[in-house]
């Protein structure tokens, strides 16, 4: 998707003809990317959540350290 909206703003003759009729695209774009990388987080924090009991002292630490890293991105990314 993200591919033919980058064709046809190389083919288009101006931005603002562009900017109006893939205006809805590109948002319909973003907004799925935006999904996307939320699920991908969200999944990620529980899957280290849930495994984090079976962990090595050590192991648990790194774990903590990769879900603060992960939480800290998905805000900064998805509210910034």
């Amino acid at each position: 998707m993200s591919v033919y909206a980058g064709v046809m703003g190389i083919i288009s003759p101006s931005l603002i003809e562009y900017q109006i009729r893939f205006q809805t695209f590109i948002g319909a774009i973003l907004l799925i990317g935006a999904f996307i990388d939320l699920t991908i987080a969200v999944s990620m924090v529980y899957f280290l959540m849930k495994n984090r009991q079976k962990a090595v002292t050590r192991v648990t630490r790194v774990i903590d350290h990769v879900l603060v890293y992960t939480i800290r991105k998905l805000l900064v990314r998805e509210f910034l």
